[in-house]
């Protein structure tokens, strides 16, 4: 074929896992593109096809889009050809014409109602993903009054089909990994916990927002001139360095008991924080991504709790004041002191608090207390 040389090929196969890495599903249709010229290919499409609902996702196509809808609704269902490509497996090429003489073909309902309005005669379809009932094809076309594919081309892409597999592969497995950053990333934002995670040199390398926040407040832990986490004090900075030391000279085998968990004291007097510290061990042929880091959880006992009466509501069915009232005794009010803030009798409080007990299935204050603070009532804050 005029214009197809090793060169295109190569470039387009250095192409496919180009954009294998980028989660936008555009470059898909412009590897599309690039494939369809490289074989002066007439409509065609690269498309995902669910053979339990018989469904098609179109990620690219030069089809008439008026006449996508005709195919799925009405013309896959006589096509010839379908039961076939159904069965095709990943990697595998449909040729129409080593499948139907054009004699044949020109006769079939799909031809004569459907091909022809887009002057399609000669078309190659190839399998370059299944799993389950979901298969992955690109197709190429050409008309009547082309001639059609011919060895040369048809051999380029069998060439290029298992490059675009793996591609696709590699492709589906870093939108997975991307998936599990974000919904850990959304885990870590949801956890009472402030979390950082730093190197040792002692940068962070991640944090929540709840820790973002921590550290910009500068009360009892802050990131000093070097860009290193530290501790307000000298005794606490000294305290703190000497046990992420300690993790890193261990390679990430640090025992519990020799530094685990560490109080920093703040200078707002406020009670200190608490941190515990954990190794996370990643083995890598990378240098720069292998080694050990130090994850630490901070808690801040001085918190603003999180607004608990709207889950109180909705888990167990509270009314607004039940829930204001369970609330408070979570806190660790007295049922005086309650009655104080809600400026209601003390008869009025046992009679929420017996409800609450009936609505919580709880029999105790301490019982009720210990259900409220297990519960998921600080996500989200």
């Amino acid at each position: 074929m005029r214009g197809l040389s090793e060169k295109k090929v190569f470039n387009l196969i250095s192409s496919l896992y180009e954009i294998a890495g980028e989660p936008a599903v555009e470059s898909w249709s412009e590897i599309y593109k690039e494939l369809s010229m490289l074989v002066s290919s007439g409509p065609g499409s690269l498309s995902f096809y669910s053979a339990a609902d018989k469904q098609f996702d179109f990620v690219a196509t030069t089809l008439d889009q008026a006449l996508l809808g005709e195919y799925t609704e009405y013309y896959q269902h006589v096509s010839p050809f379908r039961k076939k490509i159904d069965r095709m497996a990943a990697g595998e090429r449909f040729s129409r014409a080593a499948h139907l003489a054009d004699g044949e073909f020109t006769q079939t309902e799909i031809y004569r109602n459907y091909f022809r309005r887009q002057d399609v005669f000669n078309f190659e379809y190839l399998i370059f993903y299944k799993e389950d009932d979901v298969a992955g094809g690109i197709s190429f076309s050409r008309s009547r009054r082309q001639k059609n594919f011919d060895r040369a081309e048809t051999r380029a892409l069998d060439f290029i089909l298992p490059h675009l597999r793996r591609a696709f592969q590699i492709h589906l497995k870093l939108t997975e990994v991307r998936r599990d950053k974000k919904i850990l990333l959304e885990c870590f934002e949801k956890i009472a916990q402030g979390v950082v995670v730093v190197n040792r040199a002692g940068r962070p390398v991640f944090m929540n927002e709840r820790a973002r926040r921590l550290l910009d407040d500068g009360d009892g832990l802050a990131i000093d001139r070097r860009g290193a986490l530290s501790a307000n004090s000298p005794a606490d900075a000294k305290k703190l360095k000497a046990c992420l030391q300690g993790l890193f000279d261990a390679n990430g085998q640090q025992r519990f008991g020799r530094c685990g968990v560490l109080q920093m004291a703040r200078a707002s007097g406020r009670r200190p924080l608490t941190i515990f510290v954990s190794p996370f061990v990643e083995r890598s042929l990378n240098p720069l991504n292998s080694g050990t880091l130090a994850v630490l959880y901070i808690s801040d006992p001085a918190a603003e709790p999180a607004a608990v009466e709207p889950v109180l509501t909705e888990i167990y069915g509270l009314t607004p004041a039940e829930a204001k009232l369970a609330a408070i005794l979570a806190r660790g009010a007295t049922l005086s002191e309650a009655g104080t803030q809600l400026g209601i009798k003390q008869n009025t409080i046992r009679t929420h608090l017996k409800r609450i007990f009936s609505k919580t299935e709880t029999n105790r204050q301490s019982e009720l207390v210990k259900l409220i603070l297990n519960s998921s009532v600080d996500l989200g804050r």
